[in-house]
């Protein structure tokens, strides 16, 4: 109980202050990916996409990806789920990008 105090009351807002005085944080995105529905890719960019995600696919690289995600749905009923899942398609996007895939994860609908 004592240590929740301390959190809640010294750590937490000690935290936010140094957090919010550092001046290295962007203030906005520096670039933007579009994220497209499948079906509006051309042949030629979903044969891209494909060929990237199969590259990434036999990389240790794709495993952790699973374990990751994997791990992140048993708990994901919590208030980062967005935050966390935003970071896990930004690592696998950029993951992607090292097998040839420049553009935004596309999705299906």
């Amino acid at each position: 109980h004592a240590l929740i105090m301390f959190l809640l009351f010294y750590f937490i807002p000690f935290l936010s202050l140094v957090i919010s005085q550092r001046t290295s944080f962007p203030t906005h995105c520096t670039t933007t990916k579009i994220r497209r529905e499948w079906h509006t890719l051309s042949t030629a960019d979903q044969q891209a996409f494909t060929t990237a995600l199969g590259s990434l696919f036999q990389t240790p690289e794709f495993e952790q990806f699973v374990i990751d995600h994997r791990t992140r749905s048993i708990v994901d009923h919590d208030d980062d789920f967005f935050p966390t899942h935003r970071t896990f398609l930004h690592r696998f996007e950029t993951a992607l990008e090292g097998h040839g895939w420049t553009q935004g994860m596309p999705y299906y609908d």
